[in-house]
């Protein structure tokens, strides 16, 4: 409290003695006019050396936290010693730091008729003023008008560039930036992005392999290169980088999950099976997703019981996830349970209401069950999702024909054969239909 009292006395004592030299210096009568004091203006020395007191009081005042009346003594000084260029440059940064930046800007300004004649300082204090009032464009042209350009300058540029969305811009500066400072790891993964925005894969597989030659253990940096590989369509290439890195350490999720993708690309149920298996005690997160991945993998590798067991453990985390209960329909199905099979699969359907494979199943237990009101209920909701496609049409007539009713199942199978005049299956099941409906004159008539 008693250092606090000293600032203020010491703050209250200097504006006085600016308030004393201020009248000291000149009055102005009523008129106007200025009436000079008795007394000659302070020399040259001593307003020096009030702009000592001022910016030392300044410092102490900056100490203690007091950034206020610290920014005021700096003015003052500043108002003592107008041609400081330190002075100017403190009040400057201040005012930029509370965001007072029309009158930093004015300040630096001064009284240069454009900006083409500041030096390269102020063109830089200048440029932070414009960035920071959303003058993006102004603060470029001043970054490229500095004569004598240093690393952080390209850095500077290089953030403004892309700002305005001047990538190729932003990635030539920034180029020159990681050039100068090659240590900068932050740098290079920035420039890394922007050549992968800009479609140079090449260049920013490099960066990014130059970068992982500092940190060969970064599981991140290994999955960027090998996305960028994928990019470039080097499929191979992407592959061999996760093999290896599987050889360093054969739990890397990164590693197994890519190549358990890739496997059900290539149609390898069994090696992505393998993978998303080395998954389940890390993926903790995700862990439902995994599951499910895992049971769908072993209902299509012929392991009904595995599927059963992570589909359900998939159901009870997410019990709206339609897939899920699809799947675990399939694997009830496998197992010969075909109530539990059709309980998942309706709750499947009921979930994604457009889920058609779904459906599809439930017509198939029904069917074998001669359940023939359902099979056609169920027939009838694919053929209303589905509308454009024969197969759909020729299914719910095939159900109709299973369960004796000709007439009804002349429709739907015309229906198919409009949309697809070579469905040779839909041409023999309709004239079926007609004949066996006595109509057999309909026979052949497309």
């Amino acid at each position: 409290m008693m250092a606090f009292m000293s600032s203020v006395r010491t703050l209250i004592a200097l504006c006085s003695m600016s308030l004393i030299l201020g009248s000291c210096a000149a009055t102005s009568d009523r008129s106007g006019s200025t009436i000079h004091a008795d007394i000659s203006a302070p020399d040259t020395t001593a307003l020096r050396e009030r702009a000592d007191e001022y910016f030392f009081a300044g410092r102490d005042l900056d100490r203690r936290g007091m950034s206020v009346g610290a920014l005021a003594c700096y003015e003052r000084a500043y108002e003592f010693q107008p041609t400081s260029q330190t002075l100017r440059d403190i009040v400057v940064e201040r005012y930029i730091a509370l965001g007072r930046t029309d009158e930093a800007a004015t300040m630096i300004l001064g009284n240069h008729k454009s900006t083409d004649s500041l030096s390269d300082s102020d063109k830089r204090l200048l440029t932070r003023c414009y960035a920071g009032v959303g003058r993006p464009l102004e603060a470029v042209d001043l970054m490229t008008g500095i004569k004598d350009p240093q690393p952080g300058d390209f850095g500077m540029l290089a953030y403004l560039q892309e700002s305005t969305g001047n990538l190729a811009g932003a990635m030539a500066a920034l180029t020159k930036y990681c050039a100068k400072v090659p240590a900068d790891d932050d740098a290079a993964r920035r420039l890394g992005i922007l050549f992968i925005k800009l479609h140079k894969y090449d260049q920013a597989e490099s960066v990014y392999v130059a970068i992982a030659g500092k940190h060969p253990d970064s599981a991140n940096l290994i999955d960027i290169i090998a996305n960028i590989k994928l990019l470039k369509s080097d499929t191979a290439g992407a592959e061999s980088i996760y093999k290896t890195a599987l050889v360093a350490d054969s739990s890397d999720p990164v590693a197994h999950e890519f190549l358990g993708r890739l496997s059900i690309l290539h149609g390898d149920a069994r090696g992505a099976l393998m993978h998303y298996r080395a998954l389940l005690p890390q993926k903790t997160g995700d862990s439902t997703v995994i599951r499910r991945t895992v049971g769908m993998l072993s209902y299509f590798v012929s392991l009904p019981d595995s599927a059963k067991f992570y589909l359900s453990s998939a159901v009870d985390a997410a019990p709206d996830d339609a897939q899920s209960h699809m799947f675990l329909g399939f694997a009830d199905q496998a197992l010969g349970d075909t109530v539990a099979a059709e309980r998942e699969l309706r709750k499947a359907a009921e979930i994604d209401t457009a889920n058609v494979e779904a459906w599809r199943v439930i017509v198939s237990l029904c069917m074998k069950q001669k359940r023939f009101a359902e099979a056609e209920a169920a027939a009838a909701v694919i053929a209303k999702i589905d509308s454009t496609k024969a197969l759909s049409w020729g299914l719910l007539g095939f159900v109709r024909v299973q369960a004796h009713k000709y007439s009804e199942a002349i429709a739907p199978f015309r229906r198919s054969v409009s949309i697809d005049s070579t469905d040779g299956e839909s041409w023999f099941q309709l004239g079926s239909a007609c004949e066996r409906y006595s109509h057999s004159a309909s026979v052949g008539i497309r």
